[in-house]
């Protein structure tokens, strides 16, 4: 069994327990809240199968369900909220009904309720964490429910010390118990129903998602991002505006995000992201020089000290070529400055490198590689002279551009 199911089962063991110490405690006793506590524990052991059963079932898929059952455990939390303020009805019934009686003082009986509050407390705690690290709302909200156990059970336990000062606090107990449980019950069923209803995921999730699709350098625009969960796993759509109109890479750019969104934040089932290339209105070439006119080409990439850029507005009638000199940041000392050199290129909205020698590492290459950044080769051995050869500034023909 998986350890959603595990703890599961554990906690109807926890529960038949608990019953069983609390219904010989009452029947002893004669207290009333100890006789509530009892049926309570009672519809917890049944409470527990359900959630045992909705987890079984929540993770199968059929082609009729293609998208799993995960949200029979949400119907299985609600399922249980309803158990939990039937219970509190139970109990309200036995305070009015009940004439009451004496109750029988006795260590045992103390005793017995402190065992089972150090018990209930521990797993509640054991159940609560296994449900966030799984993301299991049938565990979560059992946690909460054995959270209300701990809370009753401590009025009950109250009830009986006071009984030794001849204070009777027995209905007393009772009828907070039953506060404790609808209250309880309320938050469970509440939970539920908002999933069953398609509820947004949490701002912090959506904005943790919605960071790491920025992040990627492809990535110009997240136009929009939802998500909801089902069951324990959550679903995400997006559409996201790419810097490149090469579908294969912007497939790739799909899976890597994919990928580091699954990495980041737990039980993902899928993930649909809906990408386009964003509208290009230039096209920005970069090439290494040596000297601040940008004149001279740099025979070794990473050691460039500058580089000359030269922007091509893209136009119907003409184009227009904006050229720039700036100075390269990263330090001739920097180790892996071709790398870190090739990212500031790229942070610059460079579309394409001129160079006459190719970097002798693959790191650089690895980086145009993956934000789409094409690399020319040329053979001149001066900045203005290789834009004319390849047609993009000065007298030579205009070469064609991506997306012509």
């Amino acid at each position: 069994m998986k350890k959603v199911e595990k703890t599961a089962v554990t906690a109807f063991i926890i529960n038949s327990f608990a019953f069983a110490v609390k219904y010989g405690l009452a029947l002893y006793s004669g207290s009333i809240a100890l006789k509530a506590e009892a049926l309570h524990s009672l519809t917890d052991v049944v409470a527990s199968l359900t959630v045992f059963a909705g987890l079984k079932l929540a993770n199968r898929k059929t082609p009729r369900f293609p998208y799993g059952l995960y949200k029979v455990e949400n119907l299985v939390s609600a399922l249980v909220g309803i158990m939990i303020i039937f219970a509190g009805y139970g109990i309200a019934k036995e305070v009015f009904q009940s004439a009451g009686q004496a109750l029988k003082n006795s260590g045992w009986n103390i005793a017995g309720m402190c065992l089972v509050i150090a018990v209930i407390y521990s797993f509640s705690r054991y159940e609560r964490k296994v449900g966030k690290e799984t993301g299991s709302p049938g565990l979560s909200a059992d946690s909460r429910h054995f959270l209300a156990d701990v809370m009753s059970n401590g009025v009950v336990l109250i009830a009986l010390l006071s009984n030794y000062f001849g204070i009777r606090l027995d209905r007393v107990a009772a009828i907070l118990i039953v506060l404790f449980i609808v209250r309880a019950g309320g938050k469970v069923i509440l939970d539920a129903v908002k999933v069953l209803l398609d509820i947004s995921l949490d701002k912090d999730t959506l904005d943790r998602i919605r960071q790491t699709m920025i992040n990627d350098p492809v990535v110009s625009q997240v136009q929009s991002l939802i998500g909801r969960s089902s069951g324990r796993y959550k679903l995400i759509e997006a559409n996201i505006t790419l810097n490149t109109n090469d579908l294969v890479q912007a497939h790739e750019v799909s899976e890597r995000i994919e990928k580091e969104i699954r990495k980041k934040t737990p039980n993902i089932d899928e993930v649909f992201i809906h990408y386009e290339p964003v509208p290009k209105t230039s096209y920005r070439y970069a090439l290494p020089v040596e000297d601040p006119g940008g004149e001279t080409i740099c025979a070794h990439f990473g050691e460039a000290p500058y580089f000359r850029f030269a922007t091509i507005e893209k136009e119907e009638k003409n184009r227009k070529c904006r050229e720039e000199v700036l100075a390269n940041p990263v330090p001739a000392t920097e180790q892996g400055k071709g790398i870190l050199t090739a990212e500031w290129l790229s942070q610059c909205g460079t579309d394409a490198v001129i160079m006459r020698n190719k970097p002798s590492g693959k790191g650089p290459l690895y980086v145009f590689s993956h934000v789409g950044m094409k690399v020319l080769s040329t053979e001149e051995e001066t900045a203005t002279k290789a834009l004319e050869t390849l047609g993009i500034c000065g007298a030579g023909p205009k070469a064609h551009l991506p997306g012509d």
